[in-house]
């Protein structure tokens, strides 16, 4: 690709080769480090599913070493902390990773969960509304509102938020 490109452009096949080499020198650490968060990533997922819960913190945390921008590594270790009940730091990190990504509704979903987890119902509500407001086509922000609503009480409202997920999702196929 950077050959013909630089073809392209008249630029003479050394220096091609060198960009070329350049560009590779580059790109491998960043692969390289794309990697190891990738597998620490499906460690940790391996050390929650088999209920590890502290594994995957510790795992998660050297993730979150290597990727203190990933708003991904925030929000899976605010769910290993929410299964191994420390909701402190679960708020904690789902904050952060709402910190990171301020617009993607699922960092807003991921707090509602720990708060829901904690009963915090009405702060729980407040983020998935946030969620609904970001991603008014989401059926799962709905669902996620719904299962809030359920547990608050408020049976009409879940009902309704459930039929417009699956309007949403009708709508989908």
């Amino acid at each position: 690709m950077f050959k013909k490109m630089l073809q392209r452009t008249g630029v003479s096949s050394i220096v091609t080769l060198g960009a070329i080499v350049l560009v590779a020198g580059f790109a491998a650490p960043s692969q390289a480090a794309e990697q190891s968060i990738d597998d620490l990533f499906v460690a940790a997922s391996k050390a929650l599913n088999s209920g590890q819960n502290k594994e995957a913190i510790r795992v998660l945390t050297r993730a979150a070493q290597a990727a203190p921008t990933d708003p991904e590594v925030f929000v899976m270790r605010a769910r290993a902390y929410t299964s191994d009940g420390d909701y402190t730091r679960a708020l904690a990190d789902a904050t952060k990773a709402i910190e990171l990504k301020p617009a993607d509704p699922e960092m807003y979903l991921a707090r509602a969960r720990v708060l829901r987890a904690d009963d915090k119902f009405e702060k729980a509500l407040e983020d998935a509304q946030k969620a609904v407001e970001l991603a008014p086509n989401s059926s799962d922000a709905f669902l996620s509102r719904a299962d809030i609503y359920r547990d608050m009480g408020n049976d009409t409202a879940a009902k309704a938020d459930e039929d417009k997920a699956d309007a949403i999702d009708k709508a989908a196929r």
